[in-house]
């Protein structure tokens, strides 16, 4: 059974490639094959493996974290998660540009933002820091799992509802986000 699933970026958002770009830019988004931002599996896995502890405790539904994403650093769960990436019509489109061309066109889905610690008001030596940032955007994923297993879309459906913020700058207003279910029996 595959779920489709979006990711509705409300905020500016920023996942990190770990990478920077010299003197400028020091942490990058983490982009594709075609230079357009996604949100890799990984990161998506720890989402949503933090947010089924969360509907553990309170106890809505069946929850069996181990088994459906596995023991962090000992093992593959049930579940395969997949990136979450511009919709497949918007990337066969830019795919079909010139090089040049489709990166202007991705260009426009990134700003930066400049932040420098202050101390008592005035900004410290040094600290200046430039992070790249996605715009406010839809990404769309899946996430596979066995078909003999009723509970783990469930679970997702409800998990997705405490998902509010993704990457880095939670705290600061950035990666404002609502995950979206495509309709049950529909691509």
């Amino acid at each position: 059974m595959i779920l489709r699933y979006q990711i509705e970026f409300q905020s500016y958002w920023h996942i990190g490639s770990g990478l920077g770009r010299g003197n400028d830019l020091d942490a990058i988004v983490a982009r594709d094959e075609l230079g357009l931002p996604l949100v890799r599996a990984r990161t998506l896995k720890g989402l949503w493996r933090d947010a089924g502890r969360l509907v553990e405790q309170f106890g809505e539904t069946p929850v069996e974290l181990a088994k459906w994403f596995g023991v962090e650093n000992a093992g593959q769960g049930t579940l395969i998660v997949n990136d979450a990436r511009i919709d497949e019509g918007t990337r066969h489109w830019l795919a079909g540009r010139e090089p040049d061309e489709r990166e202007e066109l991705a260009s426009y889905l990134f700003d930066r933002i400049a932040a420098t610690r202050l101390n008592g008001g005035v900004a410290m030596a040094e600290t200046l820091r430039v992070r790249e940032v996605a715009v406010p955007l839809r990404l769309t994923a899946t996430i596979e799992g066995p078909d003999d297993d009723a509970d783990w879309p469930t679970f997702l459906r409800t998990a997705g509802r405490l998902v509010r913020k993704i990457g880095v700058g939670r705290h600061r207003g950035m990666g404002r986000c609502g995950i979206l279910f495509a309709k049950e029996g529909t691509q």
